[in-house]
């Protein structure tokens, strides 16, 4: 009995040192590596030229001189070259702005209507700088040829609409998106019969060649003759009466777009 007891506890003690040394020498349990996050690059898009919220823009010249190319590449032709003033001298030179792009450098061009400059409908690209100031409009006037209707609207909701006299068959006003390019007024030299002056639009007539001795310029203006409302009676210049012209003269900014339909 006792050999046999003894038998069982030398195993015993031979097995209990076995597995306490394999316990010492397993791997230890495998623990998770933790996998580094990939990078990323965030590219942020350029911040937008033109200012948001409005319908339409202007760009006018603060000083030196602006030139249009006919693409957004300095490479591009040159339309025309623009001085700070307009070619009257009284008003800065204005561009209606259509929107923008970047070229292949990532440098912003401004897609602008072209005044003083044939065919009508001419557009082009300029640089944005610090000679060039951008604003916002959402003022807009619309001519109605059939209806011989000229419309105020802002934002979209028109706040007057008179009667207006238009071209001639012969000498038809231009149809197209325009702009107020200027303002001619009695101290500028605009006619008596013009009544308080003229809103000078980047339009030309499509039929006559030149108006006293200059580019004949589109014009909306105000008439005496009650009788020029409503007709044909032009040489393409909008008529209109000159309570409804001293509204727009205060209320149309230049640069708000014309349309004429």
């Amino acid at each position: 009995m006792g050999s046999r007891t003894n038998r069982r506890l030398l195993v015993f003690a031979i097995v209990v040192p076995a597995l306490v040394l394999t316990a010492c020498t397993s791997p230890p349990a495998r623990e998770d590596t933790p996998v580094a996050a990939k990078s990323t690059t965030t590219t942020t898009a350029p911040k937008p030229v033109l200012p948001a919220g409005y319908e339409t823009w202007s760009a006018t010249v603060l000083s030196g001189s602006v030139s249009v190319h006919t693409d957004p590449s300095d490479a591009a032709p040159v339309i025309k070259t623009f001085e700070r003033t307009n070619r009257f001298g009284f008003d800065p030179t204005v561009f209606g702005v259509l929107g923008e792009t970047r070229d292949a450098a990532g440098d912003a061009w401004l897609h602008v209507q072209v005044p003083e400059t044939e065919p009508n409908g001419t557009q082009g690209w300029v640089r944005p700088s610090n000679t060039l100031a951008i604003r916002g409009h959402n003022e807009r006037i619309v001519i109605d040829l059939a209806a011989h209707t000229v419309t105020f609207s802002t934002a979209g909701q028109p706040v007057a609409q008179w009667s207006a006299g238009i071209g001639k068959a012969g000498t038809p006003t231009p149809r197209g998106s325009f702009y107020v390019w200027t303002k001619f007024l009695p101290e500028h030299g605009a006619a008596a019969a013009y009544g308080p002056g003229v809103l000078g639009l980047n339009a030309m007539s499509e039929t006559i060649d030149t108006w006293q001795g200059s580019d004949p310029l589109i014009g909306i203006h105000g008439t005496r003759r009650a009788s020029d409302l409503g007709s044909d009676v032009s040489n393409g210049c909008v008529r209109i009466e000159y309570d409804a012209t001293t509204f727009l003269l205060a209320e149309a900014d230049l640069g708000i777009p014309v349309d004429i339909v």
